[in-house]
């Protein structure tokens, strides 16, 4: 089986170096992708440079011996670049694919959704207490690696405030 046959561009950023940038934030986190012949737990390095006039997203994914690096101006954006050149039948399990992770509807941080099992939102508005209040905030807060027992896909019959399942559905 052929893997990531479309993750052409390497990074413009050194992964170890970070680059001329004013602020560097860099994390590890296992991101769970799920494959027709089971789950692979794939070691992830995430960078984010930083300086008054952008941010520079880099996520770095080791599958089968290989290292694959996404540039994005965010998280977001590199991990669906990153999921648009997984093979067919290939999706990432994350918060960022799950039904119950919202972004927030007045702006979030970069790397951030809102886990919320408890209730089934049905509009926007919906995530306003839970995203505006600060020990809810606190508490439901999640990055978009993240992978819980609560994990459930995105679906055209579930509100998600959150453009994964679109962008990837007509991907």
């Amino acid at each position: 089986m052929k893997l990531l046959t479309k993750a052409k561009k390497k990074c413009n950023i050194d992964c170890n170096n970070g680059g001329d940038y004013m602020s560097n934030k860099r994390n590890t986190y296992t991101l769970t992708i799920d494959t027709p012949n089971g789950t692979i737990n794939a070691p992830v390095h995430h960078s984010v440079n930083e300086n008054d006039y952008n941010m520079q997203t880099t996520v770095t994914v080791t599958m089968q011996g290989k290292q694959l690096c996404f540039e994005a101006e965010t998280t977001e954006k590199a991990l669906i670049s990153f999921a648009k050149s997984l093979p067919a039948g290939w999706h990432i399990r994350s918060c960022l694919s799950c039904r119950y992770g919202h972004f927030c509807p007045v702006g979030n941080a970069d790397n951030e959704l809102f886990c919320v099992t408890e209730f089934e939102p049905k509009v926007t508005d919906d995530l306003w207490h839970v995203t505006e209040d600060d020990e809810e905030r606190s508490k439901r807060s999640r990055n978009l690696f993240h992978l819980c027992d609560h994990y459930l896909p995105q679906s055209d019959d579930y509100f998600t405030y959150n453009d994964y399942y679109l962008v990837m559905k007509n991907h």
